[in-house]
């Protein structure tokens, strides 16, 4: 039985295909049935108690939100909008809730696919977690040190350092308009002429005070992103054993040129690795 993208089922009675398509009658019961069986679920993990229940009770809700965003989001999703992905880059990906020991939640991810066309709705990952101390590496996992770790660093704090410069100049250029400003309340000998040159003076402040709101935004976002990447000090693993093929409308970033994931990849070297492993894992020797 096969779902297709007309949303109707299709399946075979012999060798006639038979399509039957959905009612909304149909839809409303399963979506109630649905509904009152994760009711049923949450309710039994909450009367538990238990803390690891509590918490996958968190994080199946935040996934089932993100997930339906993701569904409302699919029809208007144009995959070109984001930027080209090649092979060896790191992307972060939302692999939502899943079972046992697959790797769920928000990970940073290898770029395995050989080609990707920027039309491609999809992409195929491994995905990356934080080496834990004293663990031994799974032998389906390629331990890959803190080169990864390294080069965010690197860069994200070149990017701190870059926004502090240009706030500092805008935030220069915020505190003479207000003192041109100042000074034209003074002396304004013609009013006309006042009150257009001010407009202009306050809208170029309006201007620079937005600025500095955005730079503000973005080095918060990279200072969690440097704090983020304290997990990955002692080395990083890529879980080769569980590569898997996702939609891109689950990266998280990068998504254009400027994201600080933009252009970050793995070295040749480390990628032979991976690759190494990819063939002990997946390819068969007659």
């Amino acid at each position: 039985m096969v779902l297709n993208e007309r949303y109707y089922y299709e399946f075979k009675v012999g060798d006639i295909q038979v399509a039957k398509e959905y009612s909304k009658e149909e839809a409303i019961l399963k979506k109630k049935q649905a509904i009152k069986k994760i009711n049923q679920m949450f309710e039994a993990l909450i009367s538990d108690g238990k803390n690891q229940n509590l918490k996958k009770v968190y994080l199946i809700s935040k996934w089932l939100h993100s997930y339906a965003g993701y569904i409302l989001f699919e029809p208007k999703f144009v995959p070109q909008r984001n930027m080209a992905y090649k092979r060896g880059n790191i992307i972060q990906v939302n692999f939502g809730f899943r079972l046992g020991s697959e790797l769920g939640g928000v990970h940073y991810a290898v770029v395995i696919d050989k080609e990707n066309n920027r039309s491609s709705d999809s992409i195929t990952v491994v995905p990356m977690s934080s080496l834990k101390e004293n663990k031994k590496v799974h032998k389906r996992d390629c331990n890959i040190g803190n080169e990864f770790y390294h080069m965010m660093q690197a860069r994200v704090n070149g990017l701190i350092a870059q926004i502090d410069r240009e706030y500092g100049e805008v935030h220069e250029r915020v505190n003479t308009l207000k003192e041109l400003l100042d000074a034209m309340q003074i002396q304004q000998d013609d009013p006309e002429q006042f009150n257009d040159a001010g407009d202009k003076l306050k809208l170029l402040l309006k201007s620079a005070i937005e600025k500095n709101q955005e730079l503000s935004e973005h080095r918060e976002l990279l200072i969690k992103t440097r704090e983020e990447l304290g997990y990955m000090k002692e080395g990083s693993i890529v879980k080769v054993g569980q590569i898997v093929t996702v939609s891109k409308i689950r990266i998280i970033k990068p998504k254009k040129t400027g994201d600080v994931l933009a252009g970050m990849s793995l070295s040749e070297n480390t990628m032979k690795k991976i690759n190494q492993k990819l063939r002990e894992i997946y390819v068969f020797e007659e």
